[in-house]
C-alpha cells in the first residue's frame, strides 16, 4: 500500500501536466472558431457597405471586434434644422417618455416603442427607439423591416396626436451606428418621415 501512494502521486502530476499542456491548444482552436464566425458574419451583412462609404471602414472594423460603434448623437443635428426640431419637440416634451410595450406587428414580432429625450443628447433631438427588431437584417421586405415600419407608424401616430410634425424632428433611433443606419434606411425607403 505504501508503494502505491508515490505511484498515484506521480500519476496525478502527469495527468495535471497533460491537462495544462492541452489548454493552449484548445484556446487556439476557439480563437480560430471565433475568427471563422466573424468572417462568415461579415460576408452575410452587405447592407452596411451600401449605406455609406464613410461608415463602411469603421463598421467592418467594429464588427470584427464585435464592439459596435456608438452613434455620435451630435450628428443628428446635421439632419434637420435645430430650431424647427426644437419647436416640434416642445409640443410633446411634457408627455415624455412615451412607452408602448408588446406592440403586435403583422410579422408576429412584438415590439416595444420608446419615445424619450435624454439630457446627454442635443436639446433639439428626440429618441424614437424600437426594440425587439433585428437591425442586422436590413432587407426592406424582411419581417424586421416591416415590424419596424408598423411600429414607427404607431410612434408617429402618437406624436401626431400632439400635433408634432415628425418630418421636422431630429430623431435618434438608437445608441449604435448600425441601428441608426438601418433605421434611417428603412425610414427613407418606406417614406415614413414624410
Amino acid at each position: 500500500m505504501k508503494k502505491l501512494i508515490p505511484f498515484l502521486i506521480i500519476l496525478l502530476i502527469v495527468f495535471i501536466g497533460a491537462v495544462l499542456y492541452s489548454l493552449p491548444k484548445k484556446n487556439q482552436n476557439s480563437e480560430q472558431i471565433v475568427n471563422s464566425s466573424k468572417q462568415s458574419s461579415q460576408s452575410k451583412n452587405s447592407f452596411t457597405n451600401s449605406v455609406s462609404s464613410e461608415t463602411n471602414d469603421t463598421t467592418s472594423t467594429n464588427r470584427q471586434s464585435y464592439i459596435p460603434k456608438e452613434y455620435s448623437t451630435s450628428d443628428v443635428e446635421k439632419t434637420k434644422d435645430s430650431a424647427l426640431s426644437q419647436a416640434e419637440k416642445n409640443k410633446i416634451i411634457s408627455s415624455l417618455p412615451i412607452r408602448i410595450e408588446n406592440f403586435q406587428t403583422s410579422q408576429n414580432i412584438k415590439t416595444t416603442i420608446n419615445i424619450f429625450s435624454s439630457t446627454y443628447d442635443p436639446q433639439s433631438s428626440l429618441h424614437i427607439e424600437i426594440y425587439n427588431v433585428n437591425f442586422n437584417e436590413p432587407l426592406i421586405d424582411g419581417a424586421n423591416a416591416i415590424a419596424f415600419k408598423e411600429s414607427f407608424i404607431e410612434a408617429k401616430k402618437r406624436l401626431e396626436q400632439k400635433k408634432v410634425n415628425t418630418s421636422n424632428l431630429q430623431i435618434i433611433y438608437g445608441n449604435r451606428q448600425y441601428i441608426q443606419d438601418t433605421a434611417q434606411y428603412w425610414v427613407k425607403e418606406f417614406k415614413l418621415a414624410n
